[in-house]
């Protein structure tokens, strides 16, 4: 069985240590196994705090980055390259200190970003990309973390959409894997489950909702064929549940959240631990 996991975006962002004290032991008494902890800025939330508090309550945890404008690791400047690197070193730090054995995300560009490449041009970003992520890929391996990459759909990106983009793009590098989100999969994929297969041993963090983003079971998406690419390349990490709220306007406005995906959002996460159960 899977270990289920939720991303704490489905109810608050950003996430601060007073959210995750009051969603931790929610989360912990419905029965998931993860709790998904984003690191939109790096003072956020306390990571030393925060793994007392889980470890307490049995938590495991998983780390996201996130990509805004000014994070960029290709087609920008060398210092805005350092700043992201540094940033990403602090989310490898944060994920030692919680105990995730990943951080995942679009560790290329800032989401939204998107322009026409050629076919030359492409392998160029991605030999820049690889040039520019191979010293976070090694700090962290040293610490025992991979930085999974995240292929996003060609509305947030135009640099990586597909797993067979991501491999190009970030195979072999030492230290990087990739994180699989259905909802991009669903969008850019002709067969995720083909796909899943394709990433092989790279899938290092999976991320999982329905269609449109509510919760996994209530769409279309052929689930036990999924379930069954994934147990063929042997993959071993949480299920998590990514949704976002539409109450928060930031972060509805950045994920395209226009109504409620739910009855309510405690709602969202249970059905979909349920639902993820049963697979």
């Amino acid at each position: 069985m899977f270990p289920i996991g939720v991303n704490t975006w489905v109810w608050v962002s950003p996430l601060t240590d007073e959210d995750l004290a009051r969603l931790a032991p929610k989360v912990s008494a419905w029965g998931f196994d993860t709790i998904e902890l984003p690191v939109e800025q790096a003072d956020d939330w306390d990571p030393a705090r925060a793994a007392e508090l889980l470890g307490n309550l049995g938590l495991k945890a998983s780390v996201v980055l996130v990509m805004p404008p000014g994070r960029e690791l290709v087609g920008t400047d060398a210092g805005t390259v350092a700043a992201t690197q540094h940033y990403l070193r602090g989310c490898v730090d944060a994920a030692v200190a919680v105990g995730s054995p990943v951080i995942g995300g679009p560790a290329y560009a800032s989401v939204g970003r998107t322009w026409r490449m050629s076919d030359e041009e492409r392998k160029t970003c991605y030999a820049e990309l690889r040039e520019n992520l191979a010293p976070v890929g090694e700090y962290a391996a040293e610490r025992g973390v991979t930085v999974a990459v995240e292929p996003l759909n060609r509305y947030e990106t135009s640099l990586i959409n597909t797993v067979e983009q991501a491999v190009e793009a970030v195979g072999g590098i030492p230290g990087v894997g990739l994180a699989l989100d259905v909802y991009h999969m669903n969008i850019e994929e002709r067969d995720p489950a083909a796909a899943v297969r394709r990433a092989g041993d790279l899938v290092a963090h999976v991320q999982v909702c329905a269609n449109d983003r509510g919760a996994p079971g209530a769409d279309h998406m052929d689930w036990p064929a999924l379930a069954d690419a994934l147990r063929a390349v042997d993959y071993r990490g949480p299920l998590c549940i990514e949704s976002f709220t539409a109450h928060n306007r930031t972060i509805a406005t950045a994920a395209s959240i226009w109504r409620p995906l739910a009855d309510t959002q405690d709602a969202l996460a249970t059905s979909g631990l349920a639902f993820l159960r049963t697979l």
